[in-house]
């Protein structure tokens, strides 16, 4: 039997109070009926202003439902429908979400050894009870200090940097890959913490921008080549045979470490980008040359 409108509202007041009352932290079925109240006392003449702080909405969301009522809309009456917004995942969610994926995702039942945000979503929806949108696992994760506050570059973008090398080289290492049957991917290492104390190491797919991860402490135990090492072996274990990365250009002592991960590894296959100057360099140098050429040129010809 289903609560009277009274009582039903009366225990959405008492987890809005139990929230600190913040209404965005409601679930769906308290939140619409708060905002069924809330219409109905704005039908009344009360304002939205004084109603913000009673339910702990925004007045924006507040004079928003109003306009729906005014306009006859259905979705009046109803909790918009879809994901939660991490405002609502509790701190106690949080910490276990967050020690779950500073681990490896097969301690918690999955059989893949890399995380992506999909499976960070299922992860809150089958542990936690918690359902969030696909769009809101990177703000969760960027309030966990697990993601960097950009989004890294995908590999695209990281390519558009050297075009030269895409079409003088990269052809080569994708028609390799292919050849040994070997995947082919984009490999990326980013610090998301202050200090950098913790890495964002992840696979990028060199056609689109699906991205599966690990976050491994740099300054554990064997230093930045040990965590490097335990990525490229979770990598290895994402396949049988031998795979084929391409990381960043080899400056930033993180990518040193990789390199030196990678040589120990006869399965992994490391690849480069060009510094974004690089082919600067190489212009201005083949212009020297060909400068130098024309001056030697030059007496020969004036002696004939």
């Amino acid at each position: 039997m289903n609560d009277a409108p009274g009582d039903a509202l009366t225990q959405a007041l008492r987890r809005l109070r139990e929230a600190g009352g913040d209404g965005r932290s409601l679930d769906h079925e308290s939140l619409a009926v708060i905002r069924r109240a809330a219409i109905a006392r704005m039908r009344a003449g009360e304002r939205p202003a004084g109603l913000a702080s009673e339910y702990g909405l925004t007045r924006g969301t507040l004079y928003y439902w109003r306009s729906l009522a005014e306009e006859g809309h259905p979705r009046a009456s109803q909790a918009a429908p879809g994901g939660r917004t991490p405002y609502k995942v509790s701190p106690q969610a949080r910490e276990q979400l967050r020690q779950a994926v500073l681990g490896d995702p097969r301690a918690v039942g999955l059989t893949r050894p890399l995380w992506n945000r999909g499976l960070v979503r299922w992860y809150l929806r089958e542990h936690l009870n918690t359902d969030i949108s696909a769009n809101h696992v990177r703000l969760l994760l960027q309030q966990l200090q697990l993601w960097p506050a950009t989004n890294p570059p995908a590999y695209a973008q990281q390519c558009a940097l050297v075009p030269w090398w895409v079409e003088t080289e990269f052809g080569a290492i994708r028609t390799r890959a292919e050849t040994s049957g070997a995947p082919l991917y984009f490999l990326q290492v980013t610090a998301v913490e202050a200090g950098a104390e913790l890495r964002l190491m992840s696979l990028v797919q060199t056609k689109g921008a699906a991205r599966d991860f690990a976050l491994l402490p740099a300054e554990a135990e064997g230093g930045l080549e040990q965590a490097c090492g335990r990525f490229l072996d979770r990598v290895l274990d994402l396949h049988s045979g031998p795979v084929v990365l391409i990381g960043d250009p080899l400056i930033a002592p993180t990518m040193r470490a990789m390199a030196a991960a990678a040589a120990a590894r006869s399965r992994i296959s490391l690849m480069h980008l060009p510094a974004p100057h690089e082919h600067e360099h190489r212009a201005v140098l083949h212009r020297a040359s060909l400068e130098e050429q024309q001056l030697e040129r030059a007496p020969a010809a004036r002696r004939r």
